[in-house]
C-alpha cells in the first residue's frame, strides 16, 4: 500500500511520549479510505518539524519538494512516525 499522510510533528512528540503517551497532529487524511496504514505498508509522507518552545522550523520535505518513503514499523523514522501513522 502506498498511502500519503500529510503530519506535522513537532520536537516534543518525543519527550511526552516517555511522559504522558504520543502526541500527533493529523492536518490531513484522504477522504473515504477504508486501508489503513499497518506495519509493513510502506507509506509516503509530507512532514514539517518544528521546535516545541520557538516554533522554529528545522526540517520540512516541503521544501524539498517531495515526501519521504518509508516502510512502516520497520524503524527507518524515528518512533513517533510509526506509532503516529499505524492506523492512519
Amino acid at each position: 500500500m502506498k498511502g500519503s499522510i500529510v503530519i506535522i510533528f513537532v520536537l516534543a512528540a518525543l519527550a511526552l511520549e516517555a511522559k504522558a503517551g504520543l502526541e500527533v497532529t493529523v492536518v490531513s487524511l484522504p477522504k473515504d479510505c477504508s486501508v489503513k496504514a499497518k506495519n509493513g505498508d510502506t507509506v509516503s509522507v509530507h512532514y514539517t518539524g518544528k521546535l516545541e518552545k520557538t516554533h522554529t522550523e528545522f526540517d520540512s520535505s516541503y521544501k524539498r519538494g517531495r515526501p519521504i518513503d518509508f516502510k512502516l514499523g520497520a524503524g527507518q523514522v524515528i518512533k513517533g512516525w510509526d506509532q503516529g501513522i499505524l492506523g492512519k
